[in-house]
């Protein structure tokens, strides 16, 4: 089983991840770093992948390539508020 979880290099991001790798979860991390960030780098088996949940084509691409069971989802973007963006990028997922 394949968790893809958005967020990843986050705080609370990263400690899903050593959680469901503890208990032998299969996970692939993703985040807008384009490395793991300090917080994931001492977890030399941990699937990383760039990704930006606001760009559309890149979660497809994800999708496509991951083909998630589950989808933990704790991206956020922290310190602004990109309400325009995002309700774009919300529409075009409902379509």
């Amino acid at each position: 089983m394949a968790i893809l979880i958005t967020g990843a290099s986050g705080v609370v991001g990263s400690h899903v991840v050593r959680q469901l790798l503890e208990i032998g979860q299969g996970v692939v991390a993703a985040d807008m770093l384009p490395g793991r960030g300090p917080i994931l780098d001492g977890i030399p088996a941990l699937a990383y992948r760039r990704l930006d949940i606001c760009d559309l084509a890149q979660v497809m691409e994800m999708f496509a390539a991951v083909k998630p069971d589950r989808v933990i989802h704790l991206a956020a973007l922290v310190g602004e508020w990109y309400t325009e963006g995002l309700a774009d990028c919300l529409a075009q997922m409902r379509a």
